[in-house]
């Protein structure tokens, strides 16, 4: 589903927003798991996928139609996705991962949060250095 900028922003921002929430909360101080504490006090807004990494996921999967991605963390509780080739099924209702498609683990490049906060996030001006 396309959507138009001002909407991605909109969910974006609203992540930003969340996590601010929580953090104001006090309730990470209150986590004893030191992982959960790292993961959910994380900075990281987004993931970079290199073109060509992707299109490699769908030339050795070429059953694939689809791209899974998966929510993750690292041992220490540093935020992480994985991507896995799916197969979509019955007018797309079903989704299964593609057999033999191997996993990627992403990315080297993280976006980080600036300090302008969330109400002047603007997703065609979010670099990353």
């Amino acid at each position: 589903m396309v959507v138009s900028k001002e909407e991605a922003e909109s969910y974006v921002r609203k992540y930003m927003e969340l996590q601010d929430s929580l953090r104001n909360s006090g309730l990470l101080e209150q986590l004893t798991d030191q992982a959960a504490r790292s993961y959910y006090s994380s900075n990281y807004i987004s993931f970079v996928f290199e073109k060509e990494d992707v299109y490699k996921m769908f030339t050795d999967s070429p059953q694939a139609d689809a791209l899974r991605i998966y929510y993750a963390a690292h041992d220490g509780g540093e935020p992480t996705i994985v991507l896995i080739c799916a197969q979509t099924k019955v007018e797309n209702t079903q989704v299964m991962n593609s057999a033999g498609s191997v996993p990627r683990q992403w990315p080297l490049l993280k976006g980080s949060r600036s300090g302008t906060g969330y109400t002047d996030f603007d997703i065609h001006n979010d670099s990353i250095y």
